[in-house]
């Protein structure tokens, strides 16, 4: 291309190859087309537009050098079913600017880079020479090997658009499947003479012209998404058989139907699948009959998506068909570990001591405990049992404890908790992966939630560097949780968890919010110095795994610089002045003041140094500044309707609530202008789409607080908590929560959350806050049986479950049932 920016080149039809110089944003870049001076801040203004619409939230990838090649695409003009298969690359643009002038932008944090490797672009000119449209290609920032570096330069990334605007018309579809046909050749060339593994993150033909994404060339802003999804979904109609497409809409309507239910019917579930066979042979059939044409790449693309969701909704039917936390099968998992640990109890004992009594009680309970094992491959993982059966597994780690103690064995009850948290904490936690199915309404979205324990977090991986087994940490945990029972445990914060919600549509993370129980190792005498130091790294952990969340800040920590990290912590402790006459261990009131103290320990110190292990498995040290506001506000019985403010802890906690909301949102008046961090994000990004949504979560967290709302249980007792952590999330903090455990109000307040973000992301705005509706109730009880928070429980304790008052569940949960489903097995156990 020359200076006035033409294709260069001999006329007629031809490929034009041109290599940009690279610009700076904050120089004034001349306009190609019209020759006037483009201001720099004029430029970033449309990057931030583009960022928003193609993205929406800043940092919602968590995207790091591990990802693929395929994942790692350079998304320039892109049709949409394109766009959602890179939903966790790091996501480029060509920014068409007047016509012909481009940048390259990162869509993980919404900056222009300085020095990109400069990409090529390919403008097709006609024969008269007189038009000139983007075919743009592009390469990659960095490569993990030499051999995909090579794959790169060879093939690069094609992508087809057009330029939209009175005075152009796009190229003709056979000139387009030229271009094809000529990327086709050269991806079976490089097969021939490469290893075919490489190409399996190769990009996909381009689409045809007709599907591209259209492009704005008088803003040089691309149309938002939001629109071109309508669009999208109404060809997607039309290259369907009609009377399928409704039958296809109507298995969907079904599921969503059937995960009402609670427990979700066996008997439904068989009968939808039957229902589902049929439809997917229906479109299998249609899929053979496109795959021997030349045509109808997108009408088989589409079918094959149809052919998934099927998929899908099955999958979480099935999950929740065969998980119901208080099922038979579950119960007898209970009584098997509980059975597990007496027979070890009693090995130890006849291991030093000779005893017939032992020997025969150790034979009788071992009997059972195999009798149990077999009884669990035919006991039904559906079928839920009665509470009285509960309330009878409540009871029999104290008859365990009394038949050993009657055979010799001395043991007492809380030995045997104590056995049954030694146990659990020898077993490895994995990372849980589920697909969900939300409605709201009229409206129905595909979630993922995914729930990334300490033991599983890990550095993410710049260049071609080989992962061991390691997690972040300065100390290892070595594969293993720490659970709420380790209140000794002077290394590790127990619970540590992190937990995502995504839109599996567009592959945006709606949350992300860590999960821990109190950073306070309350098992140690008070003020003692291992108590104290034993908090403080506790509380590291937590600080660590929120850069952990932050790929982009790890890499310029590691590159030497400072990095500013913005952390909220939402507690949810009862600071109470009973419990410590009563019993010291239940006492949360020292926990709160401990986590506070370490929380306000690490941010005086600034920078903050933190230890963290690399993927290699070496150790680096790198420096943040720490910004934490610290919440607390107590949501169980002791708190919520309290007589006495002053005698359940409010005023300790609301005194550092006023602290940090007005750190926060500046005054706690709602006539007031917004302030603080959140004014900040307002005045910075004034077009940003969640403006709206962070002016009404300001204005009802000040209505909530300045009237002491939250002290009540109208509205849900987790109200305030829910609304601080999504605000955290949308202004670009990391959001932390935490009760004494980490398990049953922790999920609780997560779920709240998930469930207000949801509610946000499907309505646009924010549900009031004094009332719960229908629609809010049916998003917890969705989010709370179809997630994994049970799961935390049961790692804790062996029985999956939600450990919370009923009277605080039952204004989210109406149904009698699904407050069982909810509750699981968590009755049957204590602390």
């Amino acid at each position: 291309m020359d200076s006035t920016g033409k294709p260069s080149g001999e006329e007629g039809s031809r490929l034009s190859y041109d290599f940009p110089e690279q610009e700076d944003s904050n120089t004034e870049v001349p306009s190609q087309s019209t020759g006037k001076t483009v201001k720099g801040h004029r430029v970033r203004k449309a990057e931030e537009q583009v960022n928003f619409l193609l993205n929406g939230d800043r940092e919602s990838g968590s995207i790091d050098g591990s990802t693929s090649l395929g994942q790692r695409r350079i998304v320039g003009f892109h049709a949409y079913e394109q766009l959602r298969q890179v939903r966790r690359a790091h996501m480029f643009c060509l920014l068409h600017q007047k016509k012909h002038w481009q940048k390259v932008l990162d869509y993980t944090t919404g900056k222009t880079h300085k020095q990109p490797v400069v990409p090529f672009r390919i403008f097709y000119r006609n024969r008269k020479g007189q038009k000139s449209y983007v075919i743009a290609e592009s390469q990659l920032l960095e490569s993990p090997s030499e051999k995909k570096k090579y794959l790169r330069r060879r093939l690069g990334n094609i992508f087809s658009a057009y330029a939209s605007s009175s005075s152009s018309s796009s190229p003709s579809s056979d000139e387009l499947k030229r271009l094809q046909q000529t990327y086709r050749r050269q991806k079976q060339s490089f097969i021939q003479e490469h290893d075919p593994k490489l190409l399996h993150d190769v990009p996909p033909v381009p689409c045809p012209l007709r599907y591209a994404l259209k492009m704005n060339t008088e803003s040089g802003i691309h149309q938002s998404v939001s629109g071109f999804q309508l669009e999208h979904k109404k060809k997607a109609e039309e290259s369907v058989d009609p009377a399928l497409y409704v039958r296809f809409r109507d298995l969907e309507e079904a599921c969503c139907q059937l995960l009402t239910e609670s427990p979700v019917s066996e008997a439904s579930v068989r009968e939808w699948s039957s229902r589902a066979d049929f439809v997917q042979k229906q479109l299998q059939v249609l899929v053979d009959q496109t795959e021997g044409t030349g045509s109808g790449g997108y009408e088989r693309r589409r079918l094959n998506q149809l052919l998934l969701s099927i998929n899908e909704c099955r999958q979480i039917l099935m999950h929740r068909l065969q998980n119901t936390p208080h099922s038979q099968v579950n119960q007898l998992k209970v009584k098997v570990l509980y059975l597990g640990v007496a027979c070890n109890e009693i090995r130890k004992y006849l291991q030093k001591n000779t005893s017939p009594s032992a020997r025969q009680c150790y034979e009788d309970l071992y009997s059972q405990r195999e009798a149990l094992i077999r009884e669990q491959s035919t006991a039904s993982s559906t079928r839920p049992v009665s509470r009285q059966a509960i309330k009878s597994l409540g009871s029999h780690l104290e008859y365990l404890a009394k038949k050993l103690t009657k055979a010799g064995v001395k043991v007492s009850k809380s030995d045997m908790k104590h056995a049954v948290s030694k146990e659990l904490g020898t077993r490895e936690w994995p990372v849980l992966e589920k697909p969900m199915l939300l409605t709201a309404g009229s409206r129905m979205c595909r979630l993922q939630q995914r729930i990334v324990p300490a033991c599983q977090l890990q550095c993410p991986v710049f260049g071609s560097v080989e992962r061991k087994k390691e997690d972040i940490f300065a100390k290892s945990y070595q594969g293993k949780g720490v659970t709420s029972h380790a209140s000794d445990n002077i290394h590790h914060a127990t619970n540590l968890q992190v937990s995502e919600l995504k839109d599996r549509e567009t592959g945006n993370t709606w949350l992300s919010v860590i999960r821990h129980g109190v950073h306070s190792p309350y098992g140690h005498e008070k003020h003692s110095e291992s108590r104290h130091s034993g908090a403080v790294n506790r509380a590291k952990e937590a600080v660590t795994a929120a850069l952990a969340m932050k790929p982009e800040l790890i890499r310029q920590a590691l590159q030497g610089k400072t990095v500013d990290l913005l952390m909220t912590s939402v507690s949810l402790l009862t600071p109470d002045k009973l419990r410590q006459m009563m019993d010291k261990k239940m006492d949360e009131r020292p926990m709160l003041e401990d986590q506070l103290m370490a929380y306000k320990q690490l941010s005086k110190q600034q920078p903050l140094p933190l230890i963290i292990t690399l993927p290699d498995g070496n150790k680096a040290t790198v420096s943040v500044n720490l910004t934490l506001l610290p919440f607390n506000m107590g949501v169980n019985g002791y708190a919520i309707d309290a007589l006495s403010d002053a005698v359940v802890g409010w005023n300790l906690s609301d005194q550092v609530n006023k602290n940090s909301l007005q750190q926060l949102v500046g005054s706690l008046d709602v006539n007031d202008p917004i302030g603080g961090l959140a004014g900040d994000f307002l005045s910075r990004y004034e077009d940003h789409p969640d403006s709206e949504p962070i002016i009404a979560l300001v204005q009802q967290i000040r209505e909530i607080f300045t009237s002491k709302a939250h002290h009540k249980g109208k509205g849900g007792a987790y109200k305030l908590s829910a609304r601080l952590i999504v605000l955290s999330q949308l202004i670009g903090a990391v959001p932390a929560t935490n009760c004494k455990s980490g398990k049953d109000r922790t999920s609780m307040s997560v779920v709240t959350a998930e469930a207000l973000i949801a509610y946000i992301r499907q309505y646009n705005k924010v549900p009031d806050w004094r009332q719960l509706t229908d629609v809010d109730k049916h998003m917890v009880r969705e989010l709370a049986l179809q997630g994994s928070h049970h799961r935390i429980q049961e790692w804790n304790t062996g029985a999956p479950g939600f450990k919370i008052q009923r009277k605080i569940l039952q204004a989210y949960v109406k149904d009698e049932a699904s407050q069982d489903c909810i509750q699981g097995l968590s009755d049957a156990v204590s602390g």
